[in-house]
């Protein structure tokens, strides 16, 4: 759903049922020093490591692998 179609949706149910409706934009933050907690700069320790040949790189076929949105049975 595109932004605009979500921001009409929310006027849409703030008019018809008065209900108080939030948008967000999330994104990632990100920059130098940033800590390797968070995803992105973890990949790029990750990245700079095996460049420097300090970790062998793990290489797989994405092809098995299993989506994330898929259901478990």
């Amino acid at each position: 759903m595109s932004k605009a179609s979500a921001d009409f949706l929310s006027f849409f149910y703030f008019i018809n049922y008065s209900l108080n409706i939030i948008g967000v934009r999330p994104f990632n933050h990100i920059g130098p020093k940033q800590s390797p907690e968070f995803m992105t700069s973890d990949f790029a320790k990750q990245i700079a490591e095996i460049e420097k040949r300090l970790w062998e790189p793990i290489i797989k076929d994405l092809k098995r692998m299993r989506p994330s949105n898929a259901p478990i049975l």
